[in-house]
């Protein structure tokens, strides 16, 4: 029932700043929602994500495998592998990762990989990382793992920006309560921002240890503050919503 990522590359034609930009989508179908919800944490294999324990859904959803048979994929080697054709003519480009949601976790997760595995740094020119309105996908050491590697740690010049507009209740979850945080010791990496519509950005506290995550909201929290979480959009023939 867990839905795999999806996302697209974008290839810039600029040949003086090359970039290519690889975005995921947020929950937009049942399947996807079946896959935001199983959050109880999994071990993650081969070391994928430092070997931190895993939001279940979002680690399936990329990692899994789908497909029947002989036939089956994994999302983000489908993803590395398209990358990696995409390259052959485009050394100079800078890769950048981003999402929303659904899609910030998963980018988040994919980003981390690419940091992580010496190959992968070694095929392409990571940039940064921009994840908007993203939940947390893993438990410790995956966020401080991933601040030691980015935002200027031991000389890094990789950065991660995560947005988190007004009061989203979603970035503050899993856990679900706050009560449950010395059980699933859920964090986001560094490089959090809170924008507003009235005024200026504000740098958020840093969650890894010492610091201390946000708490999650009561339900009635959720429900009042869900409109920072989900953007609509007007269109001429249509109205949608991704949340």
């Amino acid at each position: 029932m867990h839905s795999g990522a999806y996302g697209g590359a974008f290839i810039s034609k600029d040949t003086n700043k090359p970039f290519i930009g690889v975005a995921f989508k947020g929950s937009d179908r049942m399947r996807d929602w079946v896959t935001d919800a199983d959050w109880s944490p999994m071990k993650a294999e081969e070391g994928i994500a430092f070997g931190s324990n895993v939001h279940t859904g979002f680690y399936k959803g990329l990692f899994g495998k789908f497909g029947s048979g002989g036939n089956t994929q994994v999302p983000f080697d489908v993803l590395v592998g398209n990358l990696l054709a995409a390259y052959k003519d485009r050394k100079n480009s800078i890769l950048h990762f981003a999402g929303h949601s659904l899609g910030g976790a998963y980018c988040t997760l994919a980003y981390a990989e690419f940091l992580r595995r010496p190959n992968l740094v070694q095929s392409f020119k990571l940039g940064d990382m921009y994840s908007i309105a993203a939940p947390r996908t893993c438990e410790e050491p995956f966020a401080t793992q991933v601040s030691k590697l980015t935002n200027g740690a031991g000389g890094s010049t990789k950065y991660t920006f995560r947005i988190v507009n007004g009061k989203d209740p979603v970035p503050t979850i899993p856990p679900r309560k706050a009560s449950q945080f010395p059980k699933y010791p859920f964090a986001h990496p560094d490089g959090a921002w809170k924008i507003w519509k009235d005024k200026a950005p504000e740098k958020m506290p840093n969650e890894k240890p010492p610091g201390k995550p946000v708490d999650p909201l009561p339900i009635t929290g959720i429900i009042w503050n869900a409109p920072d979480h989900c953007k609509r959009t007007s269109l001429p023939l249509k109205s949608s919503t991704e949340c």
